[in-house]
């Protein structure tokens, strides 16, 4: 019985709480298994950074704990301070601009630009992580739309040797972001009245501005319209346009390649040949523009053996059902049975312009019934492609009463929805203390996304829109 007892006694005397050492036999604590455990697993987080000295791998392996999207922010404002980042191996680089936002597919941020320790300027996409292993983690090495990325952004330059392979092999250095991300929570804590009232100061020459490049967008599109007219026709300017507009940014150049294989001189002989109590105008353009888009093979009824050139690549990439390529080919099918009866796509987009007294007729128009083309959809092709397209027509064949009213409905078109490149401009126009605030109608829409691009997409045109930057340009004419 005693023998339980002392037996007993030891065993408590043995126990610790979990992960608390216990001490050995020469009296210095040791280590329960959940404590080996986790000072094993915190060495192995310290010898993946073998190229860091000690305070890099305490910043990358344990000191760190933030989600990503403070990183993204913090690059995504680099570009309003113009501030400085520096790579492992020791170069720095002046964020120019940041990159337009790449969304759910390819990089962090593309044609960003910064400029290089000599004055010379790196261009291309930025990809960013907290750590540099997210780069394998998450396939990127074995993806092509990677293969553009310049520099790759984490929390530490050095972390994992301080820099990243591509699928093409090729080294892609590291810069560190740390001291974006502590400038970027200073900015946040800290915001400066006076650039507040600054900001609202300029707010009249920014609607000036937007309204003008607007004005300038318009006029850009209706040379290209001219000189697609002189190139290919009225008919096939207008089917190349329109087709173009139903393709969204991912199927652009597919639809663009549908219509030169499936012109509208050929889908007018076959639509006069084959209309009939058997087939509608739509089911013979619907079967034409499958067999263009390479899903069929030639339809019974039709007189060339071949068309032209390949068919297009379609991309496939998630989305909405209607916004599927087999979707919009049959709105597209639709949109020919309406030219048919029009006389041809030109003659349909100028009647639109013409007998139209507010633009949601003209969506009308280019959105027959049973189509699929929505509400957004519409709008967006009467003011890319309808308006722009019918000034041009005017204004070549001195039609005064067509050019005024197509540039009247433009400037009368309200807000269309927004997108990522419309955000985008917002965000950069408010980062030079700009406060446009909501752009009202399409006009400033298309103004806003049209200074954008002429200044940073294209940071070497020639010819730029120049934002004002000093009190002393904020005069008013």
């Amino acid at each position: 019985m005693c023998v339980l007892v002392l037996f007993v006694v030891y065993f408590l005397s043995m126990r610790v709480e979990p992960g608390v050492g216990v001490r050995n036999r020469s009296g210095v604590r040791g280590m329960t298994d959940t404590g080996m455990i986790k000072r094993q697993t915190r060495e192995r987080m310290g010898r993946t950074n073998h190229s860091a000295g000690n305070s890099e791998r305490q910043d990358v392996g344990r000191g760190v704990c933030l989600p990503e999207t403070e990183l993204h922010h913090a690059w995504q404002t680099a570009d309003s301070a113009r501030s400085q980042v520096e790579a492992a191996d020791g170069k720095c680089y002046r964020v120019l601009y940041s990159g337009m936002p790449g969304g759910s597919y390819g990089p962090d941020f593309r044609q960003a630009v910064l400029e290089r320790e000599d004055g010379s300027e790196l261009v291309g996409d930025i990809e960013i992580h907290v750590r540099a292993r997210e780069w394998y983690a998450h396939g990127h090495a074995e993806d092509d739309r990677y293969n553009g990325v310049k520099l790759h952004g984490v929390w530490s330059a050095r972390d994992g040797g301080g820099c990243v392979l591509n699928k093409a092999g090729l080294r892609i250095p590291q810069i560190g972001l740390s001291t974006l991300h502590i400038d970027a929570q200073t900015k946040r804590d800290n915001r400066d009245i006076a650039d507040e009232a600054a900001s609202q100061a300029r707010g009249t020459l920014a609607h000036r501005l937007v309204c003008q490049a607007g004005d300038e967008w318009f006029a850009g599109k209706m040379a290209m319209f001219s000189e697609e007219i002189d190139t290919f026709g009225g008919d096939i300017a207008a089917q190349l346009g329109i087709f173009e507009a139903l393709g969204y940014s991912r199927n652009r150049w597919q639809f663009r390649t549908l219509a030169r294989r499936v012109p509208w001189p050929y889908l007018k002989r076959e639509l006069r040949a084959n209309c009939s109590t058997d087939y509608s105008a739509d089911q013979v353009a619907h079967q034409l523009l499958r067999w263009g888009a390479g899903w069929q093979a030639a339809p019974d009824f039709a007189v060339a053996p071949a068309l032209m050139g390949d068919a297009p690549v379609w991309n496939r990439a998630s989305g909405m059902p209607a916004n599927r390529p087999e979707q919009r080919v049959s709105s597209a099918a639709q949109l020919v049975a309406s030219w048919y009866a029009a006389g041809g796509p030109l003659s349909h987009t100028l009647d639109a312009v013409r007998k139209s007294e507010r633009c949601s007729d003209i969506w009308r128009e280019v959105s027959p019934k049973g189509s699929g083309i929505g509400k957004a959809r519409a709008m967006e092709m009467t003011v890319n492609i309808v308006l722009p397209l019918a000034a041009a027509w005017a204004q070549r064949g001195g039609d005064s009463a067509l050019y005024a009213k197509a540039l009247a409905l433009y400037e009368a078109h309200p807000t269309m929805g927004t997108n990522s490149v419309l955000r985008e401009s917002v965000r950069f126009l408010q980062s030079r203390g700009f406060s446009t605030g909501t752009c009202q109608g399409a006009r400033q829409q298309q103004g806003t996304m049209h200074l954008y691009k002429s200044n940073l997409v294209q940071p070497r045109a020639t010819r730029q829109i120049r934002l004002p930057v000093h009190s002393t340009e904020l005069t008013s004419d």
